[in-house]
């Protein structure tokens, strides 16, 4: 081989291998930049789904506190409803008390006096005229002058004995119904009223009780979502601006 041949040749090889070379440089190069791309449009496909979530959790809170607003309007009405119950069976048990307590102490007692002042007079009212019949018929006993005046005067003192005589069951029998059936009847009557309105004021008083309670608890609850849903809120803004930046 000649000698300038020899040289040549190392020297090409060397520029082959260094053009190609470049040419692997150039294809990664021009590779990169599509990379970019790619990742911004993940970032933009996360940050749209971040805003749409926000947008539907705050949509959320808005409803949620409107729902509070009414809900407190609610929660008054239903709890001036139940302390109205309660007043007003209050107010029916003080007077069934009331009624009782006066049929005890007047009623009852001046009904059983008058009763028993119309029996005794009653009673005077006959033996009364049971001895006026027996004085008419002492004094008209020795008279033979007079047999049809005295006919007359013993005929009317007898009628009136037996008028009185039948006053006087009727009385008698007054006494006794009012005694052994009206007046404990109406002292049962007004006892029961009481028992009902005490049951009344009792299962009032329970309802009250019972709807404070469960209205506390949806207060609660309600408290409880909404701090949930303004922690989600924060999370949501937080990842957001993250993703954006």
């Amino acid at each position: 081989m000649r000698p300038a041949l020899a040289l040549f040749l190392p020297l090409s090889l060397g520029l082959l291998l260094s053009a190609c070379n470049s040419v692997n440089a150039t294809r990664v190069e021009s590779a990169k930049p599509d990379a970019v791309p790619a990742a911004a449009a993940s970032n933009a496909d996360e940050s749209k789904a971040l805003a749409k979530e926000l947008r539907g959790k705050e949509r959320e809170l808005a409803y949620l506190e409107t729902d509070q607003r009414t809900a407190a309007i609610d929660r008054e009405m239903r709890m001036l409803g139940a302390e109205h119950a309660v007043q007003a069976a209050q107010v029916e048990l003080d007077k069934a008390r009331h009624d009782r307590e006066l049929f005890l102490t007047h009623d009852k007692p001046t009904e059983l006096e008058e009763r028993r002042i119309a029996f005794a007079s009653q009673t005077h009212y006959s033996e009364e005229a049971k001895d006026e019949l027996a004085e008419l018929e002492s004094m008209y006993q020795a008279d033979e002058f007079a047999k049809s005046t005295k006919e007359l005067v013993l005929k009317r003192g007898r009628r009136k004995v037996e008028l009185a005589e039948r006053n006087l069951a009727i009385a008698a029998r007054n006494l006794e119904v009012l005694e052994k059936q009206t007046l404990p009847r109406r002292e049962e009557e007004m006892n029961r009223k009481v028992a009902d309105a005490e049951r009344a004021l009792a299962r009032a008083t329970k309802d009250r009780e019972k709807t404070t309670m469960e209205l506390e608890l949806a207060q609660r609850r309600s408290e409880h979502k909404r701090s949930d849903l303004v922690e989600e809120v924060a999370e949501l803004k937080a990842k957001l601006a993250k993703a954006s930046s």
